[in-house]
């Protein structure tokens, strides 16, 4: 009894100090219930607390309430009072107090999803406030009314609305073909405030329920129930509004000038500019100043104090940041979630996620999601909590209402969960699965039937649901296909699992043929990693984490990983002889292989590299601004380097010359050696999307589905009319003969004669992700979503397949072995010494 007393005190201090009244009633209850034994009464006050009092008011109310009924032996009323303090509890210690009192008087298993609400379409848009609202990819409208989502339909908001804000009296909406901006007030069946505007709405800002800022391609204003406050003409053009700063009552914007602009919300004046060298990526704002985040740097400013930055660091690329509680959440493109101090951005702790955003929970927890459908909580330390698996990832942020937990899924469903839950007990979900595995072991595989059926509706991409459903095919001798599906997915869901993961990919291998299949450790964001290498080497960059990596390919085994520096978004990159070129900026990099640990060589060029080819001696750049230059590889330094046009071109280099094609059709010849132009064309008058060589012959794919083949003196040779849009074109030499492969827009592989055009074969392939077949040894390799086919050359049959279930990559061929790099992160390596149908 002394020690619920002293607990009692305790939250008493912890919950601040309340209005006096309700301070001296919640004193008169716990007197009556400590000191009197007078339980009804302590109860009927602090009921009257939990009714009138303000939200620190009925937090220590309801703990107070839980308490006396656990003491008195009533332990759901208990339950019911801490789970109530627990929804509106702002601290931390006391969220994690709660979550242990409601375990120690409830330990029955945790179902946490309630239900899945099905919807007609994604949610693309979320709305909080009192109600929340969601908007559907379809352009529905929903808002949480009496504890259920419900349509929004009026006559009064067209179906083409476009929504920018629900508050909580009524609707922000614009009408795309008529320039109008309109506020519908939820329960008026009149027409609300119409404001015309010039052009279409780029930015929009909720001040209050009546109020918003909004930017257009024109004009920055502030609308009202009165009309315009002020409007400011073309000075914030393609702005995006960032938030409110409460303290000086200033408007943020963040603008294409790598800087925010800090405006006066009343009139529209501008008081401060935070200027960065780089573009702003986020930007956060709350009560103690302003969060923005760079590529790879993070900002703190106070403004109340002064305009310079409170502290600043540098990392890896920044992939989500958030507010978590009095500290900052970071998770970089690698999957590494850092927790910052807010006072002087120091690292409090560290961990290795694989996750791609992060989400604040209930108090004091942290949601990581991943792009396959894992959320991971951790607490305010980082350790983790929980894990579930919806196997789908999110199409939109959490929707938070104090009793649920919205999750909108990219499956078009609405994921409800309790917000309460603390990782302190079992959930339902890992009770079935390990009564499953352990029917399973002794083959009783009727019931893992039934209890799979069940934890699947539960927790649809549980890893060990799906490795038993697996193993169940294989017994029950199932086609081969869906034993193959099933597998894919057990690898998926099981990536994240270090210590299972390699058995269950070792298994798959088998199951698909292959020799092996093996994790990469690649960022969320890279979702097409590329391939290249040789018979020792095998390598993949990741852009997102500006990394590239040594694998083994015998094995799969990853043999270092190497910064390369700062990275723009597309960098061009080139593979050639043991070395890695690579353009970022204005800058080439040169690293050779087998000398990791020395930085690169470095090259500075007059404009942004658009094309590059090497031969054994020389690197030729095409650039953005219209050069072209020629880099000798031995000395690294410039051969010669000619301004051809204006804008971007493609070329090609022969063995004397080098042919180039901008891209509205002009084709010119430059002297390889000099650079200086031979010879020159009349325009094509059509825009020009590729050029190579065939032998002698000089191929141009245009952009009206053309290919025109000209001879070296630029005369028509032939004409190649497509069906669809040419995606890549390569030229072939087979037996001696010259041909074009095209790969087509609707995924159609096509074979011509280069010299006549004529046209030989066709396939018709499916979900291949650049349509641009590897050619190995007179055959074709092409992803085709869920298999890897070879086809033959040049007959165009299909000769081989490897199935990969789940998705595939582009292919790469090294040493008689086919490597593909799926977008779920698995890298597959099939022998390519079998004969396969």
């Amino acid at each position: 009894m002394l020690k619920e007393k002293f607990l009692l005190g305790i939250f008493l201090l912890s919950s601040g100090i309340h209005a006096a009244g309700m301070a001296s009633l919640i004193d008169e209850a716990l007197y009556l219930f400590e000191m009197k034994g007078e339980y009804a009464e302590a109860q009927a006050i602090l009921e009257k607390v939990s009714v009138e009092g303000d939200i620190e008011d009925k937090e220590a109310a309801f703990f107070n309430l839980g308490k006396i009924f656990e003491l008195s032996g009533n332990h759901s009323s208990a339950l019911f009072y801490y789970r109530e303090a627990l929804t509106l509890t702002t601290s931390d210690k006391i969220a994690y107090y709660l979550a242990g009192k409601i375990t120690a008087l409830d330990s029955s298993p945790e179902p946490l999803v309630k239900n899945y609400h099905k919807l007609t379409s994604p949610v693309t848009r979320v709305f909080p406030g009192e109600p929340p609202a969601i908007v559907l990819e379809n352009g529905q409208l929903f808002r949480f009314q009496n504890q259920k989502w419900t349509v929004s339909p009026s006559a009064l908001i067209p179906e083409n609305a476009i929504v920018h804000a629900v508050s909580s009296t009524g609707i922000w909406f614009s009408l795309p073909d008529n320039f109008t901006l309109h506020f519908q007030p939820h329960q008026s069946q009149k027409k609300g405030n119409v404001y015309p505007l010039n052009s279409q709405v780029t930015s929009f800002l909720l001040v209050s329920p009546n109020q918003a800022v909004v930017n257009t391609e024109r004009e920055l204003f502030f609308a009202s129930a009165e009309g315009v406050r002020y409007s400011v003409n073309n000075r914030y053009k393609d702005c995006l509004l960032s938030g409110v700063f409460s303290h000086t009552n200033q408007l943020i914007l963040n603008c294409p000038d790598n800087a925010l602009h800090l405006i006066q919300v009343n009139d529209g004046s501008e008081n401060a500019v935070i200027s960065q060298v780089g573009p702003i990526q986020n930007v956060l704002v709350r009560q103690e100043g302003i969060i923005l985040t760079t590529a790879n740097s993070i900002w703190f400013y106070k403004p109340l104090r002064n305009w310079g930055a409170a502290w600043h660091i540098s990392g890896g690329n920044i992939e989500d940041v958030s507010f978590f509680g009095k500290h900052l959440a970071v998770l970089e493109s690698s999957g590494n979630l850092l927790l910052l101090d807010l006072e002087n951005g120091n690292t409090l702790s560290k961990i290795s996620t694989g996750g791609e955003e992060i989400h604040p929970m209930h108090q004091g927890m942290l949601g990581v999601f991943t792009q396959e459908g894992t959320l991971t909580v951790f607490d305010t330390l980082l350790a983790p909590l929980w894990k579930f698996h919806f196997g789908q990832r999110l199409s939109a942020p959490p929707v938070y209402i104090a009793e649920t937990t919205f999750l909108p899924l990219a499956n078009n469903t609405l994921a409800a969960i309790n917000p309460l839950y603390y990782g302190k007990k079992p959930l339902v979900s890992q009770i079935l699965a390990e009564e499953a595995s352990r029917l399973s072991q002794h083959n009783h595989w009727s019931q893992v039937d039934t209890i799979l059926d069940s934890l699947f509706r539960l927790e649809p991409g549980n890893a060990t649901a799906w490795f038993l459903h697996a193993v169940s095919l294989e017994r029950s001798d199932a086609p081969k296909e869906k034993q193959q599906l099933a597998w894919s997915e057990v690898a998926r869901f099981s990536i994240e699992d270090p210590d299972h993961a390699p058995a269950i990919l070792n298994h798959y291998s088998h199951v698909i043929g292959a020799r092996y299949v093996k994790v990469l450790h690649t960022s969320p964001r890279t979702l097409y990693p590329s391939l290249f290498g040789d018979s020792q080497n095998l390598y993949t960059v990741d852009v997102a984490t500006e990394s590239i990596q040594n694998i083994n390919p015998e094995n799969g085994t990853v043999r270092w990983v190497r910064s390369l520096g700062k990275l723009e978004n597309s960098p061009v990159m080139l593979y050639s002889d043991q070395s890695f070129i690579i353009a970022s900026g204005f800058k080439l990099n040169f690293y050779h292989f087998g000398r990791e640990n020395l930085p690169p060589e470095s090259l500075e060029l007059p404009g942004k590299p658009f094309q590059m080819h090497a031969t054994n001696q020389a690197v030729y750049i095409s650039t953005w601004n219209g050069f072209l230059i020629k880099v000798l590889k031995q000395k690294l330094q410039f051969a010669w380097s000619r301004k051809i046009f204006t804008l971007p071109f493609h070329f090609t280099v022969n063995e004397n010359t080098v042919s180039v094609a901008s891209l509205d059709g002009e084709i010119l010849q430059l002297d390889e050696n000099s650079g200086q132009i031979l010879r020159k064309t009349a325009p094509l008058h059509t825009p020009v999307a590729g050029l190579q060589k065939a032998d002698s012959l000089l191929v141009i794919t245009l952009n009206d589905n053309q290919i025109r083949i000209l001879t070296p003196q630029f005369e028509k040779q032939a004409e190649i009319n497509t069906k669809q849009g040419i995606a890549s074109l390569q030229t072939l030499n087979i037996a001696g003969k010259s041909y074009l492969l095209a790969g087509q827009s609707g995924q159609l592989i096509s074979l011509y004669e280069t010299k006549s055009g004529n046209h030989l074969w066709s396939y018709q392939g499916q979900g291949s992700i650049f349509v641009s077949p590897v050619i190995h040894e007179n055959m074709a390799w092409i992803d085709q979503k869920n298999e890897i086919i070879g086809i033959a050359l040049p007959e165009g049959t299909v000769k081989q397949r490897f199935k990969t279930p789940g998705g595939s990559g582009p292919p790469l061929i090294l040493n008689r072995t086919l490597f593909s790099a799926s977008p779920k992160k698995l890298l597959y390596a099939f022998p390519l010494s079998e004969n396969r149908k």
